[in-house]
């Protein structure tokens, strides 16, 4: 898990917002007190994560290996650009940048 000091900076959020953030998934029982998910957090990370992956993957399906290989080369410089910008590590899971 990321901490508060790690992620707060990245998404630029002050310390009211966080605070507000964290009790109101508080009040709708995803975080404890302390700030950590809870059974009911820890699911419904897991359901918006795997509902990422799946739209995510629906345009790939489609193509052939070809055109997935293609398309991957095609993007290269702005997957690079992308990975150049973010941190790493990063919480969105961003591998490090590949070189050469």
């Amino acid at each position: 898990g990321w901490t508060r000091e790690q992620l707060q900076p990245i998404r630029g959020w002050t310390d009211a917002d966080w605070d507000g953030a964290d009790a109101r998934l508080a009040g709708r029982g995803l975080l404890t007190a302390g700030g950590h998910a809870t059974a009911a957090g820890q699911s419904l990370h897991q359901q918006i994560e795997d509902a990422t992956d799946q739209a995510a993957a629906r345009p790939w399906a489609s193509l052939s290996a070809a055109r997935t290989a293609e398309l991957a080369g095609l993007l290269k410089p702005v997957t690079r650009a992308c990975a150049a910008a973010l941190p790493y590590p990063n919480p969105v899971g961003v591998p490090a940048p590949v070189t050469g």
